[in-house]
């Protein structure tokens, strides 16, 4: 027993010390346990607060682009319906400025000589040279009316009095066959002619029975009837309804005497008549007083537009 006592101290004292030593890992390592989670706590806490800081300056920066964008589209909005604004603002100014003026209608009645054409295409605004069919007397007038982009037909009609009647004169015993022969002639002669208008005619307009088969004839080869009114029996507008046909007349006529001062005051008669109906039809005569009123009209006519005779349809 004395023998082993060295050896049972020995393993007592290194069972204590390695007690201790296990103890003291525990305690080490439960130290570093409690020091560990703090920092990490606090270091979470802090990655916490700059990630929610950051969120927040996103969310801002967010709001900010959100906000500027619905001011830009605002903007853009407000931009658009200003100009929608302006352009109907213009678009009325522009509307008004056309229809400010009222429109006169200048047709020259007796075209038949290269003369009179020459003195037409000088007059500084529009106008209407209306030419006689051909005849022995007027050979070139198709060929005469191709000079013009706008022009008209002045037919002979037969008249209740009257001492030099045309030879090719539409008179009331023609029959509808005759003067769907006239219309498909008249057609060839003139391919773009819209309007007649009677050259005389007194006694034929104012025959309802011939007037309707005229306007039967001149539908199936386009034209239209424009009134010259030598007679105020004329049937021209009546007729023209049958056939669903606005019938333009003539409102003043220019030149009846040959006389400057006369033919400046029908001038201004026929834009006074336009100022009051917003359109006015004038019919004069290839003369030499009348061309001269004409190309010194200016003052006159200040106040109306000139038009083509087809521009009141």
């Amino acid at each position: 027993m004395g023998e082993k006592f060295p050896y049972i101290f020995a393993f007592l004292l290194f069972s204590i010390l390695a007690i201790i030593f296990f103890f003291q890992d525990i305690l080490f390592q439960e130290k570093i346990l409690q020091t560990v989670p703090i920092e990490i706590k606090e270091k979470n806490a802090s990655l916490k607060y700059l990630n929610q800081n950051q969120q927040i300056d996103q969310n801002y920066s967010n709001s900010i682009t959100q906000i500027q964008k619905y001011i830009d589209e605002a903007k853009k909005t407000q931009e658009i319906q200003k100009s929608k604004i302006t352009q109907k603002k213009t678009s009325k100014v522009k509307d008004v400025t056309k229809i400010s003026k009222p429109k006169l209608a200048i047709i020259i009645d007796d075209v038949g000589f290269s003369k009179q054409v020459k003195s037409i295409k000088k007059l500084p605004f529009k106008v209407t040279p209306s030419f006689f069919p051909p005849n022995s007397r007027y050979l070139n007038t198709p060929i005469l009316a191709k000079e013009f982009e706008h022009y008209m037909i002045h037919y002979p009609m037969q008249a209740f009095d009257f001492d030099k009647q045309e030879t090719n004169a539409i008179l009331i015993s023609n029959s509808k066959e005759k003067l769907i022969q006239k219309m498909k002639k008249l057609r060839e002669n003139f391919p773009k002619a819209i309007f007649i208008n009677n050259h005389t005619g007194s006694k034929f307009t104012s025959d309802f029975e011939a007037m309707d088969r005229l306007f039967y004839a001149m539908n199936l080869y386009g034209f239209k009837f424009l009134d010259s009114r030598t007679s105020i029996d004329t049937k021209g507008v009546q007729v023209g309804k049958l056939y669903n046909q606005k019938v333009l007349e003539r409102n003043i006529f220019l030149d009846n005497e040959s006389n400057v001062k006369y033919i400046q005051n029908q001038l201004k008669l026929a834009v006074f008549y336009a100022k009051k109906h917003g359109f006015a039809i004038a019919i004069c005569h290839p003369r030499v007083k009348t061309f001269e009123v004409l190309m010194n009209a200016d003052e006159i006519l200040k106040d109306v537009e000139l038009v083509y005779i087809n521009e009141l349809l």
